[in-house]
């Protein structure tokens, strides 16, 4: 025989315990995946900053060193450029480009060029910035 004994509620609070903690773990995972999509959305934006200084670096390298000619052209490194670029891949992306003559005594008699290149991005409200250096010489080894 089986007695009937007054129901206590208990599964109301499990139901209600199970509701709270799924909750939980639901924006516990929204907020991961949107620290998540953030993350990518910086790295790629960081990666076109990047390519966009070395896109300026060899653009003012063509300028540095025009093509068909045996030396540099001195005037290229004294003025510097600024490229805007409209490219599909670096759309909304530019590189400012500074040239500095570098005095290395060396026994070969070249010129040695610092070139630095600065590619900025701006993607919605945030800008993104890549710098790289590159060294160059004029000369015969």
């Amino acid at each position: 025989m089986f007695l009937k004994q007054k129901q206590q509620g208990s599964s109301l609070v499990i139901a209600i315990f199970i509701i709270v903690v799924m909750s939980v773990l639901a924006a516990v995972l929204a907020r991961v995946l949107s620290a998540s999509s953030a993350a990518i959305v910086d790295e790629v934006a960081g990666t076109r900053a990047l390519q966009a200084a070395n896109s300026g670096a060899q653009v003012f390298l063509t300028d540095l060193f025009p093509p068909g000619t045996d030396s540099a052209s001195h005037g290229a490194c004294n003025s510097g450029r600024n490229i805007d670029f409209n490219a599909p891949g670096l759309n909304n992306c530019s590189a400012r480009v500074n040239c500095a003559l570098q005095d290395y005594s060396d026994d070969y008699g070249m010129t040695h060029f610092r070139i630095t290149s600065t590619g900025e991005c701006l993607t919605g409200n945030r800008e993104y910035s890549r710098q790289i250096i590159v060294e160059a010489v004029d000369g015969n080894f």
